[in-house]
């Protein structure tokens, strides 16, 4: 019984100290920041950005994403607006009030995408240029893919079970 306690007792006294040795866990990314990083690496891959462009452009290409989703955002709850306002029969012009604030914001973020783009533009060559639509197409299309949970050609193929090959008609005598 004796000895029970003591290595009781020196085990609580040495959980403390067992305790900082360890390290402490790892901090599991946000999809969100997993995504921006990916993004961010294959970019500068695909396009052979330099150290220097990639920290001009990187950013200011996240900033249009960013634009671009808050505007996404804004027409979905205008459309909520918008289906409201009809389903209650509101009159026509609280409607253009709804349609007038959607039409602006559009613009308004249009121009804003714009001038951004025409920032990260200035720090890209001709070619570079032309490699960042592409590429940005690209990877919003195998993002959604990834989403809907569509791996790609591969691995779709895999889930696909096999088919039986089918056997040719006989032919008539």
């Amino acid at each position: 019984m004796n000895t029970i306690v003591r290595l009781l007792v020196m085990l609580l006294l040495a959980a403390p100290a067992l305790a900082q040795d360890q390290a402490p866990p790892a901090e599991t990314p946000r999809p969100g920041e997993r995504l921006r990083k990916v993004f961010a690496e294959r970019l500068r891959q695909e396009l052979q950005l330099t150290d220097a462009q990639a920290a001009e452009v990187v950013p200011k290409i996240e900033a249009i994403e960013r634009i671009r989703r808050e505007g996404r955002r804004e027409k979905a709850v205008s459309a909520r607006e918008l289906r409201t306002a009809l389903r209650v029969g509101a009159p026509d012009a609280e409607i253009d009030k709804i349609l007038a604030r959607v039409d602006a914001s559009e613009v308004e973020r249009e121009s804003e995408v714009r001038a951004r783009m025409k920032e990260v533009d200035a720090a890209l060559s001709s070619r570079q240029r032309a490699e960042l639509r592409f590429f940005v197409a690209k990877f919003r299309r195998e993002v959604d893919r990834r989403i809907r949970g569509e791996a790609g050609p591969m691995r779709q193929r895999e889930r696909m079970p096999m088919r039986r090959p089918v056997a040719p008609a006989p032919e008539a005598p």
